[in-house]
Protein backbone atom coordinates (compact mmCIF):
# COMPACT_ATOMS: atom_id res chain seq x y z
CA UNK A 1 0.00 0.00 0.00
CA UNK A 2 1.59 3.25 -1.01
CA UNK A 3 2.07 5.73 1.83
CA UNK A 4 1.13 9.36 1.40
CA UNK A 5 1.52 11.72 4.35
CA UNK A 6 -1.23 14.03 3.09
CA UNK A 7 -3.76 11.18 3.14
CA UNK A 8 -3.16 10.01 6.73
CA UNK A 9 -5.96 12.15 8.19
CA UNK A 10 -8.43 10.98 5.53
CA UNK A 11 -7.45 7.33 6.08
CA UNK A 12 -7.94 7.66 9.85
CA UNK A 13 -11.35 9.28 9.28
CA UNK A 14 -12.47 6.52 6.88
CA UNK A 15 -11.19 3.80 9.22
CA UNK A 16 -13.09 5.38 12.13
CA UNK A 17 -16.28 5.46 10.06
CA UNK A 18 -15.94 1.74 9.29
CA UNK A 19 -15.37 0.97 12.99
CA UNK A 20 -18.46 3.03 13.88
CA UNK A 21 -20.50 1.04 11.35
CA UNK A 22 -19.28 -2.27 12.75
CA UNK A 23 -19.96 -1.22 16.35
CA UNK A 24 -23.39 0.05 15.30
CA UNK A 25 -24.08 -3.29 13.63
CA UNK A 26 -24.63 -1.42 10.38
CA UNK A 27 -21.94 -3.28 8.51
CA UNK A 28 -23.55 -6.33 6.97
CA UNK A 29 -22.09 -8.95 4.69
CA UNK A 30 -22.23 -8.41 0.93
CA UNK A 31 -24.91 -10.34 -0.95
CA UNK A 32 -24.09 -13.85 -2.15
CA UNK A 33 -24.10 -12.57 -5.75
CA UNK A 34 -21.17 -10.27 -4.91
CA UNK A 35 -19.21 -13.15 -3.37
CA UNK A 36 -19.70 -15.16 -6.55
CA UNK A 37 -18.82 -12.28 -8.91
CA UNK A 38 -15.45 -12.10 -10.67
CA UNK A 39 -13.26 -9.13 -9.84
CA UNK A 40 -12.08 -7.05 -12.79
CA UNK A 41 -8.53 -7.85 -13.84
CA UNK A 42 -8.38 -10.89 -11.54
CA UNK A 43 -9.27 -14.45 -12.51
CA UNK A 44 -10.94 -15.22 -9.20
CA UNK A 45 -14.15 -14.47 -7.35
CA UNK A 46 -14.70 -11.86 -4.65
CA UNK A 47 -15.09 -14.67 -2.10
CA UNK A 48 -11.73 -16.22 -2.93
CA UNK A 49 -9.89 -12.90 -3.15
CA UNK A 50 -11.52 -11.12 -0.19
CA UNK A 51 -13.49 -13.50 2.03
CA UNK A 52 -10.75 -16.10 2.44
CA UNK A 53 -8.68 -13.37 4.13
CA UNK A 54 -11.48 -12.15 6.39
CA UNK A 55 -11.41 -13.18 10.05
CA UNK A 56 -15.20 -12.90 10.25
CA UNK A 57 -15.94 -15.30 7.38
CA UNK A 58 -16.84 -18.18 9.67
CA UNK A 59 -19.67 -16.19 11.24
CA UNK A 60 -20.75 -14.54 7.98
CA UNK A 61 -24.08 -15.73 6.58
CA UNK A 62 -23.11 -14.83 3.01
CA UNK A 63 -19.85 -16.81 3.22
CA UNK A 64 -21.67 -19.80 4.73
CA UNK A 65 -24.10 -19.75 1.79
CA UNK A 66 -21.18 -19.41 -0.61
CA UNK A 67 -19.30 -22.30 1.01
CA UNK A 68 -22.36 -24.56 0.94
CA UNK A 69 -22.77 -24.02 -2.80
CA UNK A 70 -19.10 -23.96 -3.77
CA UNK A 71 -17.04 -26.74 -5.25
CA UNK A 72 -13.77 -25.16 -4.09
CA UNK A 73 -11.40 -27.20 -1.94
CA UNK A 74 -11.24 -24.85 1.04
CA UNK A 75 -14.98 -24.28 1.02
CA UNK A 76 -15.80 -27.99 0.74
CA UNK A 77 -13.67 -28.71 3.82
CA UNK A 78 -15.38 -25.84 5.65
CA UNK A 79 -18.80 -27.17 4.60
CA UNK A 80 -18.35 -30.32 6.70
CA UNK A 81 -18.17 -28.14 9.83
CA UNK A 82 -21.09 -25.94 8.81
CA UNK A 83 -23.37 -28.91 8.38
CA UNK A 84 -22.27 -30.83 11.49
CA UNK A 85 -24.68 -29.89 14.26
CA UNK A 86 -23.51 -32.69 16.54
CA UNK A 87 -25.63 -35.34 18.18
CA UNK A 88 -28.80 -34.65 20.21
CA UNK A 89 -26.85 -34.13 23.45
CA UNK A 90 -24.49 -31.60 21.87
CA UNK A 91 -27.36 -29.66 20.28
CA UNK A 92 -29.17 -29.54 23.62
CA UNK A 93 -26.00 -28.32 25.37
CA UNK A 94 -25.66 -25.45 22.87
CA UNK A 95 -29.28 -24.44 23.35
CA UNK A 96 -29.01 -24.52 27.15
CA UNK A 97 -25.67 -22.65 27.08
CA UNK A 98 -27.29 -19.91 25.01
CA UNK A 99 -30.12 -19.34 27.45
CA UNK A 100 -29.77 -16.26 29.60
CA UNK A 101 -30.89 -16.28 33.21
CA UNK A 102 -33.23 -13.29 33.43
CA UNK A 103 -33.97 -13.65 37.14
Amino acid sequence: IPFSAEHVGQTIQEFGEVVDQIEGRAFGPPPLEKLMSRLPGIRTTFAVHVCRNCDARFSCSAYRDYARGSRGGAESRFRQYLDDFGDDAERTERIVAGLVDTV
